[in-house]
């Protein structure tokens, strides 16, 4: 009985896990290329279809949520009525855009390409759904905690078992913090390695990384030129610089919002520590003063 709290928690946060797989793997190219159509008899990045292992673990987590979904559907039938009005009626708009984009495949030069284009940004509207509903709640609801009752600890000190439970429920209850510390981590590691590669003007050799082979006098690579000297921008571990940039700054702006939020929780619990000692100085003047009061008729 006790086991199977543990396994409810774990199996009712996988597509959480899962998610984290998606952004740990969102970063990298690592990607089986199913066709591809050459381009001026050369490779182009916007004229293949792919299938990348974010994309197994994206699939991977729309399904459990899913299944999660089914397995608890009034309970998030009871949060979409209580979501805003305003959200719910906004929620389905992006799904215009890839309507949209199904209909545009079938006047397209290259219908396949179009199709799997329009197929990636279905699963982009599916992300956003799932972002929405299930990880935006992680920022602001209170987490659910194990407590003891889940365990066996006969022979362990109360104290040890509250470190113990503290660990567990940093591994296995998801927060909004760890996501931010993937995105975070994410980041720096792709900003030291775009750094380097344009510092050396070369790839860097992660080929099992899949990462994109570049060099300066490699034609398709994206470059700049500057007094006449072609330069190469640096891709970090994703296809291209620009989806690079782009992740860079979500990364920025998510490294910023921690900041701000600890210093913000490091200024509550100042304030809660001022009022703390303030409450007991006062308590203590008054227990002083009452000692005075009962002293002063023996003086007399």
């Amino acid at each position: 009985m006790k086991n199977n709290k543990l396994k409810s928690v774990i199996f009712e946060k996988l597509d959480i896990w899962l998610f984290y797989g998606f952004l740990i793997t969102s970063v990298l190219s690592i990607r089986k290329v199913l066709i591809y159509f050459p381009i001026n008899s050369n490779f182009n990045e916007w004229g293949g279809i792919y299938l990348y292992l974010s994309d197994i673990f994206l699939l991977l987590t729309l399904i459990s949520w899913l299944k999660n979904i089914l397995h608890n559907k009034l309970l998030y039938l009871s949060r979409f009525k209580n979501n805003n009005l305003y959200l719910n009626a906004l929620l389905p708009l992006p799904l215009f855009l890839v309507l949209w984009s199904f209909i545009t495949a079938i006047w397209s030069t290259n219908q396949l390409v179009a199709l799997y284009r329009a197929i990636k940004l279905l699963a982009m509207f599916f992300l956003y759904v799932y972002v929405i509903m299930r990880i935006v709640p992680l920022f602001h609801v209170e987490q659910f905690s194990i407590s003891s009752e889940s365990f066996i600890f006969d022979r362990f000190t109360p104290a040890y078992k509250l470190r113990f439970l503290d660990k567990i429920n940093s591994l296995i209850v998801p927060t909004g913090l760890q996501i931010i510390k993937i995105i975070i981590y994410s980041g720096f590691i792709q900003a030291i390695i775009a750094i380097i590669q344009f510092i050396s003007q070369q790839s860097l050799g992660f080929f099992w990384l899949f990462e994109s082979q570049i060099a300066p006098d490699i034609d398709g690579v994206a470059k700049i030129v500057f007094n006449g000297e072609k330069f190469i921008r640096s891709y970090g571990l994703f296809p291209h610089p620009n989806i690079l940039g782009g992740f860079l700054v979500i990364s920025i702006i998510f490294t910023l919002l921690l900041i701000y939020t600890l210093k913000n929780a490091a200024t509550g619990q100042l304030i809660k520590k001022n009022v703390a000692f303030e409450n007991v100085s006062s308590e203590q003047n008054d227990l002083d003063l009452k000692n005075v009061t009962l002293l002063i008729p023996l003086l007399d």
